[in-house]
């Protein structure tokens, strides 16, 4: 039986978390995710599922998105970006968890939360790690393909691949956008 969604558990939830991020205001989203997760207390944490967590660490790594993201032309911020990979690889593991746990379920099978947040993964690595991206995009991918599939991460590795071409501006956009060719070529070696 699929558990109540969070906000059915918590209202705060909706009223202190996810209306902050809905109005693009991620430093007070990822300060009220972060302070959520780590205050929740033990009548409520022994409510929640998997589900749940994963939909709390989600939100943290989509905050910490949204810094970077809108940051970009201002500067690198070391502890968000921290955060961001932090809460992405909790995000993973709790998935990983639910998957193993409740296969018949369908929380873990939706597709949107992981197509967006390797998105994420591989644009933060293509625009902040120029010489060193490449290895950490190939096991992040492989990591999602395990998850979710081959079709998700293939598509969201594509759609990268696309964008990288198409963005003339970046000056290693040929080199970057053929790096991430030969990674979908090893992905998809039979």
């Amino acid at each position: 039986m699929s558990a109540p969604p969070l906000h059915v558990l918590d209202p705060r939830w909706n009223e202190e978390i996810v209306e902050p991020f809905r109005k693009g205001d991620y430093p007070r989203a990822l300060v009220a995710a972060r302070d959520y997760r780590d205050g929740l207390d033990p009548e409520l944490r022994a409510r929640l599922q998997p589900s749940h967590y994963a939909n709390i660490h989600n939100n943290i790594a989509e905050s910490a998105y949204g810094i970077l993201n809108a940051e970009d032309a201002r500067g690198f911020n070391q502890e968000v970006w921290n955060e961001f990979f932090r809460s992405l690889e909790n995000y993973v593991l709790v998935v990983k968890q639910g998957k193993e746990e409740q296969p018949t379920e369908n929380w873990w099978k939706v597709a949107h939360f992981p197509t967006t947040l390797l998105e994420h993964v591989l644009d933060l690595l293509l625009r902040y790690c120029p010489n060193q991206w490449a290895v950490e995009a190939e096991r992040w991918v492989q990591r999602f393909m395990a998850i979710w599939g081959e079709a998700l991460a293939l598509d969201v590795l594509l759609k990268a691949m696309h964008n990288e071409r198409i963005n003339v501006l970046r000056q290693d956009y040929v080199a970057n956008t053929r790096t991430l060719a030969e990674i979908y070529l090893r992905l998809t070696k039979t």
